[in-house]
């Protein structure tokens, strides 16, 4: 397996991203990818060793919570 302890992901960052980490954004405006977090995310397992997702939740349905945390 390999060592990804250097790796970080912030799945919707706002604005700005957390310094240090690479960010998914659903918006094309300079972040590191961009994706719609509510579709499978097309990183392998333990590409990351920490994923950060403060400020996500909030831009979900309801009944799309369990979903997007899978």
């Amino acid at each position: 397996m390999e060592n990804n302890t250097d790796r970080y992901l912030e799945i919707g960052p706002g604005p700005q991203a957390i310094s240090g980490f690479e960010s998914v954004n659903i918006v094309d405006d300079g972040f590191s990818h961009v994706a719609n977090a509510m579709n499978e995310l097309s990183f392998s397992d333990d590409t990351f060793s920490i994923v950060y997702a403060s400020h996500m939740l909030e831009h979900v349905p309801w009944t799309h919570t369990i979903l997007a945390l899978k």
